[in-house]
């Protein structure tokens, strides 16, 4: 992947979920990591609270049109179980 050979980056934050497996096969030695998933290890490691990882995940599910993805509905309930 073109970003990641530039950069010699260990992680790929990503927010693209239309085309995920194809980002995921296009990464050889880079960690994938979601956008929920970020929030998520953001909340467990007490950096951010549930209730303001829950907005960004709202508004960012509002951008990116993800209310209807399973992923996304997923971390949400995880965060409110927060």
């Amino acid at each position: 992947m073109c970003i990641r050979d530039s950069l010699d980056a260990a992680l790929l934050l990503c927010d693209e979920f239309n085309q995920l497996g194809l980002v995921h096969a296009s990464l050889a030695d880079t960690r994938l990591v979601t956008t929920p998933t970020l929030l998520s290890v953001l909340v467990r490691t007490d950096q951010l609270s549930a209730a303001d990882a829950r907005a960004i995940l709202d508004e960012v599910s509002d951008a990116r049109s993800w209310d209807a993805n399973s992923y996304v509905q997923r971390a949400r309930s995880l965060l409110e179980a927060s």
